[in-house]
């Protein structure tokens, strides 16, 4: 930030020179950075840069070799990495990203290691991801168009209003909440193979929208006892609504918890129970008022495909809303084995 000083001069009522009496004012400049862009052109986790703030983790070498971590270093506000080679070796030295920084792929680049992020407004695309993806306390980061070979998302620490977008997860963990709340994320556009799903622990006003899971090891998307007020929208569970091909869910389509969801124009199949809404009233903790509309439970949304699950809908709490009013806000329950609604 820059200022600039400018002197006034003021002229006496009667005309008559005099003295000049001068006040200065503060004016505000322009903010004219540059952004800065680092290109990672070496693999390893040598490094901080360099004195002149290029980024070049051995000096000695003509020439520059910017590692990962290098660049990382050095990158601050809105500053990009990119990359001129396929792999990143991060073991376990990956580098923590406490400035806003985008990190780029651009589709060819695969990275081993953990990505921790502790600065808001970053941004990390275009990878492919052998690893996790850490967000701790951060705000308004973008996850997208990445593709999670192992590990997977996870929110700590309180993170809010992120936007998770159109990852590939096939990885063991999928996307998650370890044990901190997470607060008015994205999380859309998503498919989950394999591994643990959607999972948000503790939380509230979370949108998981238009999201893919298929053949997770346990339920394929989970919302904790201590969840409130998130929204389950356009979600394919158990079947690719694109090739229709079906792969199981282990456990329970969507298992939820906690307080006053909307869950709604979901497609639900091979699963134990499409839907369940469960309380946990042995620790006080009573779930219900949700709203459960527009679904298609055990079929798809032509209701032509025997999707079925062992239950569609298995009902405790209180005051949970099933359809509605009007013929458009039912749900669809067909060809599921043992029971369409279940209380």
């Amino acid at each position: 930030m820059s200022w600039r000083f400018t002197p006034r001069n003021r002229r006496p009522a009667n005309g008559k020179q005099r003295m000049q009496r001068r006040r200065l004012t503060l004016e505000r400049l322009e903010d004219r950075r540059v952004l800065a862009t680092y290109t990672v052109n070496t693999d390893g986790t040598e490094g901080l840069g360099s004195v002149d703030g290029s980024c070049d983790s051995d000096p000695a070498t003509p020439g520059n070799q910017c590692t990962f971590n290098a660049a990382v270093a050095l990158a601050s506000f809105q500053d990009s990495i990119t990359f001129s080679i396929a792999t990143v070796n991060l073991g376990s030295n990956s580098p923590n990203i406490n400035s806003s920084i985008n990190i780029d792929g651009g589709g060819g680049v695969q990275i081993n290691g953990d990505i921790r992020i502790f600065a808001d407004d970053s941004s990390v695309r275009n990878l492919t991801i052998a690893g996790d993806v850490l967000l701790f306390n951060s705000s308004n980061a973008t996850i997208s168009d990445n593709e999670f070979i192992q590990g997977g998302i996870f929110f700590e620490r309180d993170s809010s209003g992120n936007h998770i977008l159109n990852n590939r997860v096939t990885g063991d963990v999928g996307i998650s909440t370890s044990l901190y709340v997470a607060h008015n994320n994205e999380i859309k556009g998503n498919t989950v193979t394999g591994g643990g799903g959607i999972f948000l622990r503790e939380g509230d006003g979370n949108f998981i929208e238009n999201n893919v899971v298929l053949g997770s090891n346990g339920n394929a998307i989970t919302l904790g006892r201590r969840t409130v007020g998130n929204v389950i929208q356009g979600n394919s569970v158990g079947v690719d609504p694109s090739t229709n091909q079906i792969v199981a869910i282990a456990g329970n389509g969507l298992s939820i918890s906690g307080m006053g969801h909307t869950i709604v124009g979901n497609t639900i199949g091979n699963s134990q129970v499409g839907i369940e809404l469960t309380s946990d009233a042995a620790n006080g903790l009573i779930g219900g008022g949700h709203t459960v509309q527009k679904n298609f439970i055990g079929t798809n949304s032509d209701e032509t495909l025997d999707l079925g699950n062992r239950f569609g809908i298995g009902i405790s709490g209180d005051a949970n809303t099933i359809g509605g009013p009007a013929a458009a806000d039912g749900n669809a329950i067909a060809y599921n084995d043992f029971g369409g609604v279940v209380l």
